[in-house]
């Protein structure tokens, strides 16, 4: 069952602006970019290995790293899913 605030990190994998997108989110969105960015594995892994010993997670979070391994990257491409989905933004009027 999702925890409480699970919708606030509802992600989408086209590249089409979301409407409605908290400051935490931006936040989270740019601290996976920085995480992704040091370009190793092993952060991931022992991110996920923190989440699944601290929330009693580690079979869910294992099973579900299963099914992502198996995604094909050219489709992802193709498909914009191996792009973060942009940000929107907000045109403000100026003096």
């Amino acid at each position: 069952m999702p925890h409480a605030g699970a919708d606030l990190f509802s992600f989408s994998s086209r590249r089409a602006p979301r409407q409605f997108v908290g400051c935490a989110e931006i936040r989270f969105q740019r601290d996976v970019e920085l995480i992704h960015a040091l370009g190793s594995p092993r952060v991931w892994f022992e991110l996920l290995l923190e989440l699944g010993r601290k929330h009693d997670l580690a079979g869910e979070i294992a099973a579900t790293a299963r099914k992502y391994a198996g995604l094909n990257p050219e489709l992802l491409r193709v498909t914009g899913g191996d792009l973060m989905p942009a940000l929107p933004v907000h045109l403000v009027a100026g003096r």
